[in-house]
């Protein structure tokens, strides 16, 4: 679907996407994305998909030359549909896979749109993709003068399924801090798209896009398996107005240092708002109370923050679930 309003374009849902389901399992995953081929079951998405696939790869060089067709680009969004996994009762298991080849058809489009002239001037990114290495291709398209443009930097990652992938899973009782990746004794397995691009091994590509862009005024980051925010080497030129981190590891440090202006600047924090949920702190990470006493002392501009299900690691002290409302993404989207 797409929506162009005065240079602005929106691109929704545009992945297909089939459904597998495995009776028995084996130990390596390899084999069963084997039996997932071989045992499709009769009733799943396969016919669908197909004409799925066929429909996609005859709209790619439409995508194209419509963005082609575009002259001023202000705001673009990007959203593909998620995937998660199933637990139903071993050894039965359920994953939703994206169809590999019209998922990179479609990545290569939007990879090519973002080199035109046009999009030199977005100011608004929102990439919703199925993972973190996705995001980092994308990234790739973009120049440093295109990156020092962004204003506003939503990422969302969609592909939850694996070990880890969602606080939805109940059967994984033992993970909360998301550190678990097995998949035998998770019983959630991973999509092919999962398998081949980890969230987790490809982070660094996403925290690269963000530390690049040193004028935002608005992030968020929306994780599925848990990101480490230590790892973002964040330098802005004047600091975040609005951020929303979810499903996040970090520190005391990581994260004032994300909240603050560039180390070189005399003036205070202007963070406005922020919505934080699942974020947690790493064993010798520091405390929330250290967290609370800056937005209280140094945020002078600071309207409204919220903290939902924010804790420490299972085996540090203090681990603990605080929930004080939240702000929805949908809000902070449709805030200037």
């Amino acid at each position: 679907m797409f929506q162009c309003v005065l240079g602005v374009v929106y691109v929704l849902n545009v992945a297909p996407i089939s459904q597998f389901q495995a009776g028995e399992f084996e130990e390596k995953f390899e084999e069963l994305a084997e039996r997932f081929r071989v045992r499709e079951n009769e009733n799943s998405l396969r016919n669908t998909t197909a004409v799925q696939q066929q429909h996609e790869s005859a709209r790619s060089p439409i995508i194209r030359s419509l963005l082609g067709s575009l002259r001023c680009v202000k705001q673009f969004a990007v959203s593909f549909p998620s995937v998660s996994s199933i637990y139903l009762d071993a050894p039965f298991y359920e994953v939703i896979c994206y169809d590999e080849e019209a998922v990179a058809e479609l990545l290569n489009t939007f990879y090519h749109a973002l080199l035109l002239p046009a999009f030199r001037h977005v100011v608004d990114l929102r990439l919703e993709l199925p993972t973190t290495r996705d995001i980092g291709l994308l990234a790739g398209a973009l120049s440093q003068e295109a990156r020092s443009m962004l204003q506003h930097l939503l990422l969302r990652v969609v592909d939850e399924t694996g070990p880890g992938g969602s606080q939805s899973y109940r059967n994984e009782s033992q993970n909360d801090d998301g550190t678990e990746n097995g998949y035998l004794e998770s019983g959630y397995f991973p999509s092919n798209w999962q398998h081949k691009f980890p969230n987790q091994a490809h982070q660094d590509e996403l925290f690269a896009l963000v530390s690049s862009c040193r004028n935002l005024r608005c992030l968020a980051i929306d994780a599925t398996h848990y990101l480490d925010l230590d790892r973002l080497h964040w330098l802005p030129s004047r600091g975040l107005e609005m951020l929303s981190l979810q499903r996040l590891w970090a520190s005391e440090e990581s994260l004032i240092r994300l909240l603050s202006p560039s180390p070189e600047s005399t003036h205070k924090p202007v963070i406005r708002r922020a919505n934080l949920e699942h974020v947690q702190f790493k064993p010798g990470g520091g405390t929330w109370l250290t967290v609370f006493r800056f937005l209280e002392k140094e945020c002078p501009d600071l309207e409204y923050y919220s903290l939902n299900r924010c804790s420490h690691f299972e085996d540090a002290y203090g681990y603990i679930y605080m929930t004080f409302g939240r702000i929805k993404m949908e809000e902070w989207e449709r805030t200037d």
